[in-house]
C-alpha cells in the first residue's frame, strides 16, 4: 500500500487538527454532493472521521489520513490503495492545510 508522511512545524497543531476534523465531518454528512466532495476536487467522499484527543483518523473509499498533533508539529500519514489515490489524498490535505494555515504560512513537504 503506497504511503507518505509529512511533519508540519506549528505551535498550534491541535487547533489545525480539530479544524480539519470538523470540516471533514461536515463533508461526510453532505450526501448531496457529487463524487469528489466539496468543490469536486477529485477527492473521494469522506467515509469516516474520528478524533480522539490529539489524534485523528479519516477514512476515504481508497485510502486514509492519520494525523497527530504535538506541541511542535502536526504529523500526517497518508495511505492509499494505489499511487494515483495517494497523490489525490496528498493533494487534498495539502490544499486544505495551505488554506487554513495561510496566516501561519504552513507548508507541507512529503516524504
Amino acid at each position: 500500500m503506497p504511503a507518505a508522511q509529512a511533519r508540519i512545524a506549528t505551535s498550534r497543531a491541535d487547533r489545525y487538527l480539530s479544524q480539519l476534523c470538523g470540516h471533514l465531518g461536515q463533508m461526510r454528512r453532505m450526501r448531496h454532493l457529487p463524487f469528489g466532495g466539496h468543490g469536486g476536487g477529485g477527492v473521494p467522499r469522506v467515509e469516516h472521521v474520528e478524533q480522539t484527543g490529539n489524534q485523528a483518523a479519516v477514512r476515504f473509499a481508497d485510502g486514509s489520513w492519520h494525523l497527530q498533533a504535538d506541541e511542535t508539529a502536526l504529523l500526517i500519514s497518508v495511505q492509499a490503495e494505489d499511487p494515483a489515490a495517494l497523490e489525490r489524498l496528498k493533494d487534498a490535505i495539502t490544499g486544505r492545510i495551505t488554506k487554513i494555515g495561510r496566516r501561519d504560512a504552513l507548508t507541507i513537504t512529503w516524504h
